[in-house]
């Protein structure tokens, strides 16, 4: 899920056949906004034209492995009773131009679903025509900041996570009093189907000694944030007591 700060864009490549009026290196692109958590997308147009005469048939199909029925139109009006309910009311032909020989679908609040290969057949009393679009979605993340910071001590490891970020974060360790560069340490960096990245931080042979806090800080251009857990050791002579305190950072480093 994005985050309130992030902006993320949101575009569709079309490539088309046996369609040269359209520039296949024109990229459709949408923005997408998540207030509340809601997302709302705008509308990408799959280009069609055909040459008309007589009474006129179109049927958008999505070739996903079988036909899946994306729009219908013929008897001059839309036919919707077999479409797909992954399209559902975001559908849409320019009705004003279908005369003209524009049989291009405006397809509403597009998703990485809507991803594949669409076939636009468009009939006439003597004329038929097949045009194939291929449509890619890829997102572009404006920014995603650090939001939130965990940190957790198990099996002598300290573990440091944060999700969600963009541009690629960075995760680094501090320990007091003694120092975290003798410490073994490893960092792993995943990014989602959305281009955002998840980061965590294992810090190995925690000191078993003394008292020590351990300092988590995943930080990006943009941003950062800091997390932290001290573990105290209480020896006795018969038995070992550990505590653990957990320290969150709750406001923001602006690097």
């Amino acid at each position: 899920m994005y985050t309130s700060g992030s902006q993320p864009l949101l575009i569709c490549f079309l490539w088309s056949t046996l369609n040269e009026e359209y520039d296949s290196n024109t990229p459709c692109s949408l923005i997408s906004r998540h207030p509340g958590g809601l997302c709302v997308w705008g509308i990408c147009v799959l280009p069609c034209r055909f040459q008309t005469n007589g009474d006129k048939i179109i049927q958008w199909v999505k070739n996903n492995g079988k036909n899946v029925q994306v729009h219908s139109y013929y008897d001059d009006q839309d036919q919707l009773g077999h479409q797909d309910p992954l399209y559902e009311g975001r559908t849409s032909l320019f009705h004003d131009q279908i005369s003209g020989g524009n049989a291009s679908l405006g397809l509403a609040r597009v998703n990485l679903q809507d991803q594949g290969r669409y076939q636009c057949y468009a009939s006439t009393t003597h004329f038929n025509q097949e045009t194939f679009i291929l449509v890619l979605i890829r997102y572009h993340v404006v920014a995603a900041p650090v939001t939130k910071v965990d940190i957790v001590l198990g099996n002598n490891t300290v573990t440091c996570q944060s999700r969600g970020i963009y541009p690629i974060p960075q995760l680094t360790w501090s320990v007091s009093p003694r120092p975290a560069t003798v410490l073994q340490n490893t960092t792993e960096v995943h990014e989602d189907d959305q281009g955002l990245y998840d980061i965590s931080g294992f810090l190995r042979t925690v000191y078993s000694d003394t008292e020590s806090t351990y300092s988590c800080s995943v930080h990006n251009e943009h941003d950062a944030r800091k997390a932290r857990v001290s573990v105290v050791f209480f020896t006795e002579p018969c038995s070992l007591e550990i505590i653990i305190i957990i320290f969150p950072f709750c406001s923001r480093e602006i690097i």
